[in-house]
C-alpha cells in the first residue's frame, strides 16, 4: 500500500449499510380474532358479559407480557369476538396457544374460532 501524499485528505469509503436502512426494518405483525360461536340456549346478555370479562383478562395479560395488545374500548363494545393486535411474528404460535388455553378455561362448553391474519400497520 502506498502512502498518501502530504496534505492529501484520506480516502473516504461509503459504508454499505446506511442508517436509514438500519431503521427501516419492517417488523411483521399479526392480528388475531377470537370469535365465540352462538350455541343453542345462549342468552345474549350472559355471553356478552363473559366475552367482555375474558377481554379484560386478555388486556391485563398482554399489557404485562408485551406480546400483543387489545384495545380496552373495543373490549367494552365486544359482543361475540375480540381482536388482539400487534402480535410479533416470533410470538404468533405462542400467543395462539395461550389464547386457546385461556378461552378453554373461560368457555369450557364451546370452542372459540381463532383467525390469524397479517396486519397492515
Amino acid at each position: 500500500m502506498g502512502e498518501a501524499a502530504a496534505g492529501a485528505s484520506p480516502q473516504r469509503r461509503e459504508c454499505p449499510y446506511s442508517i436509514q436502512s438500519f431503521f427501516l426494518v419492517v417488523q411483521m405483525s399479526w392480528r388475531i380474532t377470537i370469535g365465540f360461536p352462538e350455541m343453542v340456549g345462549d342468552e345474549d346478555s350472559v355471553i356478552v358479559h363473559r366475552v367482555r370479562n375474558f377481554g379484560e383478562t386478555l388486556f391485563h395479560h398482554f399489557r404485562d407480557s408485551n406480546r400483543g395488545s387489545i384495545d380496552l374500548k373495543q373490549v367494552d363494545r365486544a359482543t361475540r369476538s375480540l381482536v388482539v393486535e400487534r402480535v410479533r411474528n416470533r410470538d404468533l404460535r405462542r400467543t395462539v396457544r395461550l389464547l386457546e388455553k385461556l378461552a378453554a378455561a373461560e368457555f369450557p362448553e364451546r370452542t372459540p374460532e381463532i383467525i390469524t391474519c397479517k396486519a397492515s400497520d
